[in-house]
């Protein structure tokens, strides 16, 4: 490996005409020189094309039918050739030291696969959000374990090396919208992973970005750990029965809330009895079962006769 080695910046697009100029200008201007950018526009209907134009002169640009952003990150990483990748999404910005900091890390620890920072949150202005950190700080190491319980590594901030995507393969196209943490999953099952505690990215919060498809979401986070265990299944031994079963448990009840809040009982009785299998003694699941599988009417009988229960004593209490 070289001492100045090639970043290939990948920028996947798809209607992204509001921030996509924005993106691009932060990887421009980064103090690490030898990059390139590669911006997939997956099949945008708006005017994305006529702000990335401009730009044109300094990226490599591609066209592809809508397939997802999986898939435009891939057609992106195939038409790169740094020795490094790191992502940036259309909305969202990094800080001009990013790469640098990043470069350097890598170089000076061979043994780690890929490396994340911190995250800032920015609102569509670009400004500071004075906001928690949703990612927890400090993940390092041989960190699988903790990845696998939750993730907590944001893609804009993730930077690796390509002989790690030569080993684990690219993005899953069937967990588009979260083939992000199966990457991450893929990558911590074989590498360690480094960290730098700095604010080195902006996580652009929006009107798009803010109403998501949890239940989707949440399916696809599911498979994802359901297809990781039935590739590997030495995990349940690794990780131990318990802490595998405690995150089934936490992905079927969360589907099986979603659907709930959808009036889809059905379904949330296939992911109730889900969550038994993982748990039996968990009484608080026989009940839900139970409140899906009656009718609307009953429900609200059960609802009139709750509050008129909690009513008689909360006032029994203020009277004693």
């Amino acid at each position: 490996m070289t001492s100045n080695p090639k970043v290939s910046v990948i920028i996947p697009v798809y209607n992204g005409e509001s921030y996509i100029a924005e993106a691009i200008e932060s990887a421009l201007t980064q103090t690490y020189r030898n990059f390139e950018i590669i911006v997939v526009n997956d099949g945008s209907t708006d005017s994305s094309y006529e702000k990335i134009k401009p730009y044109l002169p300094f990226v490599k640009y591609i066209f592809q039918e809508n397939q997802g952003v999986a898939a435009a990150r891939n057609t992106a990483i195939k038409y790169s050739s740094g020795e490094f990748i790191a992502f940036l999404d259309q909305d969202d910005v990094w800080i001009a030291e990013k790469l640098e900091l990043q470069v350097d890390y890598l170089l000076h620890n061979p043994d780690v696969g890929l490396v994340h920072s911190n995250m800032s949150y920015i609102n569509e202005e670009g400004k500071l959000i004075e906001r928690e950190f949703d990612f927890p700080s400090r993940i390092a190491g041989r960190c699988f374990g903790e990845l696998f319980i939750k993730n907590k590594i944001a893609i804009l901030t993730v930077f690796l090396r390509r002989d790690c995507l030569d080993r684990v393969g690219l993005f899953n196209v069937q967990f588009s919208g979260v083939d992000d943490y199966d990457l991450l999953l893929r990558v911590s099952r074989y590498y360690p992973v480094g960290y730098i505690n700095q604010f080195l990215a902006g996580y652009r919060l929006h009107g798009s970005n803010t109403s998501r498809d949890w239940l989707a979401i949440t399916l696809t986070r599911l498979k994802i750990i359901e297809s990781l265990l039935k590739k590997y299944p030495k995990i349940r031994s690794e990780l131990g029965k318990k802490t595998v079963s405690d995150r089934l448990f936490q992905l079927y009840c969360e589907v099986a809330h979603q659907y709930c809040h959808q009036n889809k009982h059905k379904a949330a009785i296939e992911y109730w009895k889900k969550g038994i299998t993982e748990h039996p003694a968990k009484l608080g699941l026989y009940f839900e079962i139970i409140w899906c599988a009656i009718t609307p009417c009953q429900r609200r009988v059960l609802n009139w006769y709750k509050h008129k229960i909690l009513k008689m004593l909360r006032r029994r209490y203020y009277l004693s």
